[in-house]
C-alpha cells in the first residue's frame, strides 16, 4: 500500500486506436530513444472485436492516458464520434487526443477532425520527432524534451486561416460557430474552398454571443456579405453634359436588394450542405453529469438515434462553461458526495439564475434529500429528486415531455446537420511570421487569440498551427501580440521543403547581417576618415595659428629692440 500523502506517480501512457502496426511500432521505438527513463507504457486498440465509441470513451475516462491517438483510417465515422465524446468531457479534454491521417486523407476529413475538437493532427510518415515532442508537450509541458532544430528569424507577412462551422443560413446571413473572438461590426474576410479555386468575400459580423451554442465552440454569430452596389468594369465612361440644377454628389447610390444578397448566399452555400428537416431538428439539449458514467456501458444504452443534443460529463469545469455555453434544457445530475455534491448543484443553479431567459429542468439521482428539502437547499423549484441510481428511461420520458413543449425551428432559417462534411467556411487573419523551425512558429497578430486555437497556414509550407503558451523563459514571452504555434499536419515532402525554406531564411538573415556589418564597417571607415580629415585640418589651423603667433612675437621683439621706436 502506498504511503499516505505520497505524491502520485505521473506515468507517460500512450493509447493507439487503429490498425497500422508499422506506424505504431515506429512510434514506440522512437519514443524509447528519448523517454526510456520515463518508463512509457504503450497500449493498442483495434476493431477486431468491433468498435463501440461509447465503451472506448468510458475506458479512456477511467484510465490515466497521457496521449490517445485516433487513426482515421480505422473507421472514420466512429473515430469522429469518439473524438466528440473525448473533447466534450471535462476530464478527457485534458488528455492529448491526436488525429492520425493517411497522406491521401481528404480535406473535408481534416476539417471534420478540427471541428470535432482535435487540436493536433499528423500525417503518417518518417518525420515524427516533432510530433513526439508536441503530443507530450500538450499533455504536460514539463515532461516534454524539445528536439533541436535549426531556427530562423523572419519578418514576413502571412495569413492564418481558421475553419468555421456553418450552423444555419437564411436569405440574409450565415449562422456560424467559431473559436476565435469576433465582435459586432467586424469586417472579416471569408473563404470558401472550391475544387479548382477559392472564393473570397468580405462579411460583416453581427449578433455575436458566447452562450446557447450548438457545438463545442466558443462563439456564435451571424455573418452577412458586404456586396458592392455596382461593379466597376474598368472602362472609361463617355463624358456627358450635366444639368446645372442637378447635383450628382447628392444622388443616393443604388442599394443592394435582399434578392441580390439571397442570390449571392445561394452561390456561396456549399452544394453538399445537408439541411436538417423539421423532424431532425434538435429542439432541446441534455447534459448528464455522473462521476462514473457507467450507465453508458449498458448493452441496451443508445443515444445517436435520439432527437436531442446530449453531452456526457463526469464532472464540470470550475467555471461551469458547459452550462452557460450550451444551455441544456434538461440537466441530469447524479449525486456523489466526493465529486458531484450539493454544493456543485448550488453553483449550477447560481449560473442558471445569472443567465437571462434560462430556466432548465433538473433531475437529481442518488439524492439523499427529498424533493422539498432539495428545492429549498438549492433555492430552485424546477428540480426532481430521485433516491435511486440514474434511470435512463425516466430521463427519456422527461426529455420527451420537454421536447413536445419546446419551440419549433424559427421560420425561414435553415439549420445544417452537425456532421455535414460540407458545412465549412474559412476566416482569414493577417499576421507577421517572426521565427520558425520544424517544430514551432512564432507570429505577431493583433487579434485576441485563445490558447489551443488551431489555424491553417500556407506559408512557408501548408500546415496546421496549434497556438500554445509561450514559455515563461522565452524572449518573446514579454513581447506583446506575439504567439507561439506548434506546427503539425505537414507531409514528409513538405517537411523537406520547410527545411530548405528555413535554410533560405537563415541565409537571408546571415546575408542581411553581413550586409549590415558591411554597412557598419563602411560607416566606421567614413567616420574615421572624417575624424582624420578634421584632425588634419585642426593641425593645419593650429600650425598656422602658431606661425602667426611666432611672427607677431618676432615683430614685437624687433620693435622693442629698436631705440628709435621708444618714447
Amino acid at each position: 500500500m502506498a504511503e499516505e500523502g505520497k505524491k502520485k506517480e505521473i506515468k507517460l501512457k500512450f493509447l493507439y486506436i487503429g490498425n497500422d502496426s508499422v506506424f505504431w511500432n515506429k512510434f514506440q521505438e522512437r519514443v524509447m530513444v528519448s523517454y526510456e527513463d520515463k518508463k512509457p507504457v504503450f497500449e493498442k486498440l483495434d476493431d477486431k472485436d468491433g468498435f463501440n465509441p461509447l465503451k472506448v470513451f468510458h475506458m479512456i475516462y477511467h484510465n490515466d492516458f497521457s496521449v490517445v491517438f485516433l487513426d482515421f483510417s480505422l473507421h472514420e465515422e466512429k473515430i469522429l464520434e469518439l473524438a466528440h465524446l473525448l473533447r466534450n468531457e471535462t476530464t478527457t479534454k485534458l488528455v492529448s487526443t491526436v488525429g492520425i491521417h493517411d497522406r491521401l486523407t481528404e480535406t473535408e476529413v481534416i476539417s471534420r477532425a478540427l471541428l470535432a475538437g482535435l487540436r493536433l493532427n499528423y500525417y503518417k510518415g518518417e518525420e515524427i520527432d516533432a510530433m513526439i515532442f508536441q503530443v507530450i508537450h500538450y499533455w504536460k509541458p514539463s515532461f516534454a524534451k524539445p528536439p533541436q532544430f535549426s531556427t530562423a528569424d523572419v519578418e514576413e507577412p502571412s495569413i492564418l486561416i481558421q475553419d468555421l462551422r456553418i450552423v444555419s443560413f437564411d436569405t440574409e446571413a450565415f449562422g456560424i460557430e467559431t473559436n476565435s473572438p469576433i465582435e459586432d461590426g467586424d469586417i472579416v474576410t471569408i473563404r470558401r474552398a472550391m475544387s479548382s479555386k477559392v472564393l473570397k468575400q468580405g462579411f460583416i459580423v453581427r449578433g455575436v454571443r458566447d452562450f446557447d451554442l450548438l457545438h463545442n465552440s466558443r462563439y456564435a454569430a451571424l455573418i452577412s456579405p458586404m456586396l458592392e452596389p455596382e461593379e466597376d468594369t474598368g472602362e472609361e465612361e463617355e463624358a456627358v453634359d450635366i444639368d446645372e440644377e442637378s447635383n450628382p454628389i447628392e444622388e443616393e447610390k443604388r442599394v443592394i436588394t435582399p434578392e441580390e444578397i439571397e442570390e449571392f448566399l445561394k452561390q456561396w452555400t456549399p452544394k453538399n450542405l445537408r439541411v436538417v428537416t423539421a423532424d431532425e431538428y434538435f429542439k432541446i439539449g441534455i447534459i448528464i453529469i455522473d462521476s462514473t458514467l457507467d450507465f453508458i456501458t449498458n448493452e441496451e444504452f443508445s443515444y445517436n438515434h435520439l432527437p436531442y443534443r446530449i453531452s456526457f460529463q463526469g464532472s464540470l469545469h470550475s467555471e461551469l462553461f458547459q452550462i452557460t455555453r450550451n444551455r441544456p434544457n434538461l440537466i441530469v445530475f447524479s449525486y456523489d458526495p466526493e465529486i458531484n455534491d450539493y454544493n456543485v448543484l448550488k453553483n449550477i443553479v447560481s449560473k442558471i439564475k445569472a443567465s437571462e431567459d434560462y430556466q432548465p429542468h433538473i433531475v437529481v439521482f442518488n439524492s439523499t434529500k427529498v424533493n422539498e428539502e432539495l428545492c429549498s437547499f438549492i433555492d430552485y423549484s424546477q428540480v426532481l429528486s430521485d433516491g435511486g441510481p440514474l434511470n435512463w428511461e425516466l430521463v427519456l420520458k422527461m426529455a420527451s415531455v420537454l421536447n413536445e413543449k419546446a419551440s419549433d425551428p424559427p421560420e425561414g432559417i435553415h439549420f445544417v446537420h452537425g456532421e455535414n462534411p460540407g458545412n465549412v467556411l474559412q476566416m482569414e487573419m493577417d499576421i507577421k511570421i517572426m521565427r520558425v523551425n520544424e517544430n514551432e512558429l512564432f507570429f505577431e497578430a493583433f487579434n485576441n487569440i485563445p490558447m489551443y486555437t488551431v489555424f491553417r497556414l500556407q506559408t512557408p509550407v501548408p500546415m496546421l498551427l496549434t497556438v500554445v503558451p509561450v514559455n515563461e523563459s522565452h524572449e518573446f514571452n514579454s513581447t506583446p501580440n506575439v504567439y507561439r504555434g506548434l506546427i503539425n499536419l505537414v507531409a514528409d515532402e513538405m517537411t523537406q521543403k520547410l527545411r530548405v525554406q528555413i535554410r533560405d531564411y537563415m541565409f537571408q538573415e546571415k546575408a542581411a547581417a553581413k550586409e549590415a556589418d558591411k554597412e557598419e564597417q563602411e560607416r566606421k571607415k567614413e567616420e574615421y576618415q572624417k575624424k582624420k580629415e578634421e584632425a588634419a585640418k585642426a593641425a593645419e589651423a593650429k600650425k598656422a595659428e602658431e606661425a602667426a603667433k611666432a611672427s607677431e612675437e618676432e615683430v614685437k621683439e624687433i620693435v622693442q629692440g629698436d631705440p628709435d621706436q621708444k618714447d
